[in-house]
């Protein structure tokens, strides 16, 4: 197994284990009313056996969870749509960086520090077009990493988003890498998802005295 796929197989199980202890219900009693054995259910809120939907599905009516949660928590049985999206983006996608993309997707926290570009949960289709351009890439290649730097972003919005917070040095800001255009978009696109309630934006001044180690 992948290490992108045992995390998210992690995620999951944490996930339910959390749902039944708030319901004050223990392995035993959660096997007995599903009908299996008390092992099946340890090992899937340990990450080692993946359930499947019908199970998430008895589980979420057994934890009283409905609506999105409960569609949220379907979704990540196998491969969603949201996680399927993103693979196909990432043809050839190393497994460091698709294990990232389900830590940002399982996070309750994020915290991202940048001091020479602006982070990549945080930048517009331009500025990472113009970031990828200037790595030498052809237009293909950047456009598919745009696609899946903006897929990425869903994390942002997603119900129940994790706080992210952004630290990004204040040169980050005025780096145009060659495109005053797109730095403005860049910023404009900062203030708007500062808006978002889930969102925090330090900036360390330039004037900044250094700190140690």
């Amino acid at each position: 197994m992948r290490q992108s796929e045992a995390l998210r197989q992690l995620g999951l199980g944490v996930r339910l284990r959390t749902l039944r202890e708030n319901r004050g219900m223990t392995t035993r009693s959660v096997a007995a009313a599903l009908g299996v054995s008390r092992s099946s259910i340890s090992r899937t809120e340990r990450g080692t056996r993946a359930p499947d939907r019908e199970e998430v599905s008895a589980l979420c009516a057994l934890f009283g969870v409905v609506g999105d949660d409960k569609q949220e928590l379907l979704d990540r049985v196998g491969e969603s749509n949201e996680t399927s999206a993103w693979l196909a983006l990432g043809d050839g996608m190393s497994e460091q960086l698709a294990s990232l993309l389900v830590l940002e997707r399982e996070a309750a926290k994020i915290t991202c520090v940048e001091l020479a570009l602006i982070p990549g949960l945080a930048q517009a289709p331009d500025y990472t077009r113009c970031l990828m351009a200037s790595a030498g890439l052809q237009p293909r290649e950047v456009e598919r990493r745009v696609a899946s730097r903006l897929g990425r972003q869903a994390v942002l919005s997603r119900p129940r988003p994790p706080h992210v917070r952004f630290v990004i040095d204040e040169s980050a800001l005025s780096r145009t890498l060659g495109s005053e255009t797109a730095l403005r978009l860049q910023l404009e696109h900062l203030i708007s998802i500062g808006r978002r309630p889930n969102v925090e934006i330090r900036v360390i001044p330039l004037s900044a005295p250094a700190h140690g180690c």
